[in-house]
């Protein structure tokens, strides 16, 4: 009697165990189709809260994000530089196609469209602002800009490097000027006399 009792609570457990897996797995399906239920009609171009910005969401098309970066790479001619600048999405382009894009940015290339960057591209008949000279202002490391001459344009950063503390070939240098064309090579040169 005790061993009869005894299997028949192991079937009773095994039964039970069945049919809770059971259940998990109807239950797990139908939380999967409720899912996609929701991921489709979010996708079909409805309007979604997102962060408290309005972000429109396109199933067939990629299109630009508030979180897509825009990497502008801008040729000027008249120096030969190319200078990049990179930005998150403005409001004004959040949702455009490529196609939408281009036509907006007629005068410029679209070299790359992802939903996480965008590369454009743009030629001036210009010359970059990123052209300077290091000189002696007063005692201390003078930053001036330059105009497409190469003539000083105006003082664009006094800074505190004093040149008496330079090197002779350095403060040489400085006297004379020294030419630099980016903010990189700028602010390298800088690190070094500091």
């Amino acid at each position: 009697m005790k061993k009869s009792l005894i299997i028949v609570a192991v079937i009773v457990l095994i039964a039970g165990f069945y049919t809770g897996k059971k259940l998990q797995q109807k239950n797990i399906k139908n939380n999967l189709n409720i899912e996609t239920e929701v991921d489709n009609r979010i996708i079909a171009d409805e309007e979604v809260k997102n962060t408290g910005e309005k972000t429109l969401v396109n199933s067939n098309k990629t299109v630009i994000t508030p979180n897509t970066k825009i990497v502008k790479k801008t040729y000027y001619k008249d120096c030969n530089h190319i200078i990049k600048t990179v930005e998150n999405a403005p409001e004004e382009l959040v949702n455009l196609t490529e196609e939408e894009l281009k036509e907006k940015i007629k005068n410029s290339e679209v070299q790359k469209f992802t939903t996480e960057e965008v590369v454009i591209y743009i030629q001036m008949e210009d010359y970059c602002h990123e052209h300077y000279l290091l000189k002696d202002n007063e005692g201390y490391l003078g930053i001036y800009q330059l105009d497409k001459k190469g003539e000083i344009l105006e003082l664009f950063e006094q800074t505190e490097i004093p040149i008496d503390f330079l090197p002779e070939e350095d403060k040489e240098k400085v006297k004379t000027g020294i030419r630099v064309n980016t903010k990189q090579e700028l602010y390298k040169i800088i690190e070094d006399f500091e």
